[in-house]
């Protein structure tokens, strides 16, 4: 698509090896800039803001689910996307359309020209976090929920003025080298979308933020619910194609909670919703659409669960306390023979630590990393770390040469997980066939392809990989 072409020639710190986060190179100037050129759409949105280190994606999809269900037309904001730009756009569970994204691009584009040639261009991000406004207020949703792209206190998204809620999802060490070197400073970035006067919801922190977020709450006069003191959460029981739980809240039970997303950080980042969608005020939810809309979330590339035979789970872990809830997802919901882990991961990474802990509960490890991803490390320089701590370790320079190294490999009632880096997660996918407008309409936990790749696909893989 030419349009995505066009964003894709602005910066994309996503991409970038290498930069400062400060206010000169990271602010809200540009992005207001954009926002009044275009009306200010995001003065008329009712927002719930969400940021965090862990789950803050999972957090929003599910209250977007849950206030889809209850009747709200829901706007949900979210990045990186997997194969589709057009993923991080979405209303209930379509996706925006190709001519739609067209159309809000074209409407910014005469200024995102003329600020290129005035030297101060918007980033990738803010563009897109720009035509997320407009479109969703040209599509009068009656609430959008936005995922912070990074930190909170500069991020595009912060340029919305008083949110309904701010939510803050767990707290761990990430982006050292950005947001600061401990739970303390990187707590501070994040708390930059709680607003004076404002409502947060706080998933349950380290001591050391928890006490940075009271702290700043009680300075901008803004309230908060802790939602490790004021929920009870149950163990799990298992179910076809997910885990059922109970759940209390400080306004209700929920017996029997059902969903498909897997793990016990799902478990908090479920109650962290409910409470989110119990506070708002004007949007009344009942019981049944929290318990419908948690049913019928998805959030692709999350320990999703995309074949059978032989199983394949997908988890975009790419942090020391990602993996340790990776362990813990899969020992608690799956039993194999052996445990094949397919991992490729961005620079600015802790990778002894990662992979002290992904060898640990590995078999044998394929490393690879995705194509369009410059900050990708490269899988040898990874080994030599790993070669310490892996029982088994290889080397693919392309995905789809250490899917067929997975696939050789694995026999029946072994596991294949795809690990690290949401860039590869999302070219595994799509490897594999799977469309952008699937991943937010099929079941969660829906095979892409009946007994996982068939024979033609494999010979032709094993060809192109004998010419990598």
């Amino acid at each position: 698509m030419d349009a995505c072409h066009y964003v894709e020639s602005f910066i994309d710190y996503e991409k970038k090896r290498d930069y400062q986060y400060n206010p000169r190179t990271f602010n809200l100037v540009r992005m207001e800039q954009l926002l009044s050129f275009i009306g200010n759409p995001h003065h008329d949105l009712h927002v719930i803001h969400v940021a965090g280190s862990k789950g803050k994606g999972s957090t929003a999809a599910m209250i977007a689910s849950i206030l889809t269900t209850a009747g709200y037309k829901v706007g949900l904001y979210t990045s990186p996307h997997l194969i589709s730009p057009r993923e991080r756009i979405s209303i209930g569970s379509t996706l925006i359309s190709e001519p739609e994204f067209v159309t809000c691009l074209e409407t910014l584009r005469p200024l995102l020209d003329d600020m290129r040639i005035s030297g101060n261009p918007p980033t990738f991000f803010e563009i897109y976090t720009a035509m997320a406004f407009w479109y969703y207020a040209h599509q009068e949703v009656d609430i959008a929920v936005l995922e912070v792209g990074l930190g909170g206190r500069l991020d595009a998204t912060n340029t919305v003025p008083r949110p309904e809620v701010s939510v803050i999802t767990p707290i761990s060490l990430e982006h050292t080298q950005i947001l600061g070197k401990t739970l303390g400073a990187i707590a501070v970035e994040k708390a930059g979308i709680i607003k004076s006067g404002g409502i947060a919801v706080l998933a349950p922190q380290p001591p050391e933020a928890f006490q940075v977020f009271q702290r700043i709450c009680d300075a901008r006069g803004a309230s908060y619910i802790d939602v490790e003191q004021t929920t009870e959460i149950s163990d799990a029981e298992k179910i076809p194609g997910g885990q059922q739980f109970d759940l209390k809240t400080p306004h209700r039970v929920y017996p029997q909670i059902q969903m498909p997303l897997l793990g016990p950080h799902q478990r908090i980042n479920s109650a962290t919703a409910i409470c989110a969608v119990e506070t708002l005020c004007g949007f009344p939810v009942t019981a049944q659409a929290i318990y419908e809309g948690l049913a019928e979330v998805r959030w692709p590339g999350r320990m999703q669960v995309i074949s059978s035979s032989p199983r394949m789970v997908l988890d975009g872990a790419h942090s020391p306390a990602s993996v340790r809830i990776l362990r813990e997802a899969i020992t608690e919901n799956f039993r194999y023979h052996r445990l094949i882990l397919i991992a490729g991961f961005s620079q600015d990474k802790d990778m002894r630590s990662i992979g002290r802990e992904l060898c640990s509960f590995a078999d044998a490890v394929v490393l690879t990393k995705a194509s369009d991803m410059p900050r990708a490390v490269d899988p040898s320089e990874i080994a030599v770390v790993w070669s310490d701590f892996a029982k088994s370790i290889r080397t693919a320079s392309a995905v789809r040469c250490a899917l067929k190294e997975a696939f050789d490999t694995a026999e029946s009632g072994d596991l294949i997980c795809v690990t690290g880096s949401l860039y590869l997660v999302g070219e595994v996918l799509e490897q594999l066939g799977y469309e952008p407008d699937r991943l937010c309409s099929d079941s969660q936990n829906q095979c892409v392809i009946s007994g996982f790749i068939h024979p033609k696909a494999r010979e032709e893989t094993a060809i192109k990989c004998q010419h990598t």
